[in-house]
């Protein structure tokens, strides 16, 4: 079964797209409505390069959603300016995986299901 008709999963990430300072989400190739119950849960990780490996936790720094819609989230990527200005990383509910019960940010819309922790890292287009 593939990842669109699987319904026993929640929401997975299917796209990550920079635009100016805001990182977008696309969740189920933008299939499946997701469902958006906190601005939490998302951190970025910037380099100089795309290649920076973050080693420690304090290259992490949390982000909160600013904006969704029916299948994508979306968040500022300023604090990745100045010296180190690129995000080269991207996680969700790392270091809270799993989730507070019923606490998490993202679920599917049709069956409840929270998404699940993910880490990837750039270029993000």
């Amino acid at each position: 079964m593939d990842r669109q008709t699987d319904r026993r999963t929640g929401p997975f990430p299917s796209r990550l797209s920079i635009s100016g300072h805001t990182l977008t989400i696309e969740y189920d190739s933008g299939n499946s409505a997701i469902d958006v119950r906190a601005n939490t849960g998302f951190e970025l990780c910037c380099g100089n390069t795309v290649n920076h490996w973050c080693t420690t936790t304090a290259e992490w720094n949390t982000v909160p959603i600013t904006a969704h819609d029916q299948t994508t989230v979306s968040m500022d990527t300023q604090v990745c300016s100045g010296q180190t200005h690129v995000v080269a990383w991207v996680r969700y509910a790392w270091r809270e995986s799993p989730c507070a019960f019923m606490q998490c940010a993202v679920y599917g819309k049709d069956n409840g299901l929270p998404a699940p922790a993910f880490l990837r890292q750039g270029p993000f287009q």
